[in-house]
């Protein structure tokens, strides 16, 4: 069985670079050094949501920070490509196999995500470690994804019962239902009909749990 290769934290920070009337961009840093190799940096750059990862031999952050003062640098820098980008995390923590010391970039995201003041108690703590030796907690955005990646029953269930309240309150109004179950029965069979191959089949506790928010809705547009 081959050895895990160890990579010591050297150093690590995050910042806010811009902000006020405009979308903040956020920046965190850390500077990784393999047990047999060339230290390296991996730099997160999040704005609004969406990540950035850029892996370099020299510190970039301060680029970031300063961005009208290395404008040229940091077209350099994107033109050379990065080792991730996207409109969220998910797409990283479903396929990481290709990217070197993934838990390095779990350790960014991390302090990315967490609070300031957790954040720098927890780059303090960990500082000079080797990750291997240091537990990095799930941050919001692995969370989230592990839920919606691999959810329980009752959160598919849950799900499919908005699904459906969503799209019954779209047939409200489009036709002359005498009662909330002859709208509920029209409303399943629309979606036996139209939907259930994308979205799921449609059960009585579904249908049950739909009704009780759906019995408000009915009544007011059919007053």
């Amino acid at each position: 069985m081959a050895k895990t290769k160890k990579y010591q934290i050297i150093s690590a920070r995050v910042e806010q670079a811009s902000g006020g009337p405009d979308a903040a961009i956020l920046v965190a840093e850390v500077e990784l050094k393999p047990a047999n190799g060339a230290p390296f940096f991996y730099t997160l750059v999040e704005c609004e949501g969406m990540p950035m990862v850029h892996k370099t031999e020299s510190s970039v952050f301060d680029w970031w920070m300063e961005p009208d003062a290395y404008e040229s640098e940091l077209d350099e820098l994107q033109d050379a490509g990065s080792v991730y980008e996207g409109e969220n995390y998910d797409e990283l923590f479903k396929d990481h196999k290709s990217i070197e010391c993934y838990e390095g970039l779990r350790y960014l995201i991390y302090v990315m995500r967490t609070s300031w003041d957790e954040a720098e108690a927890y780059i303090q703590a960990t500082k000079g470690k080797n990750l291997d030796e240091i537990e990095i907690p799930s941050s919001d955005a692995e969370v989230e994804w592990e839920n919606t990646s691999n959810p329980t029953p009752n959160q598919v269930k849950y799900a499919t019962v908005e699904r459906f309240v969503d799209y019954a309150e779209e047939l409200v109004g489009c036709g002359d239902y005498k009662n909330l179950e002859e709208f509920l029965a029209d409303a399943r069979k629309q979606w036996a009909e139209y939907v259930e191959y994308e979205e799921g089949k449609l059960t009585d506790e579904i249908v049950a749990a739909a009704a009780t928010q759906l019995e408000h809705y009915f009544k007011k547009e059919n007053v």
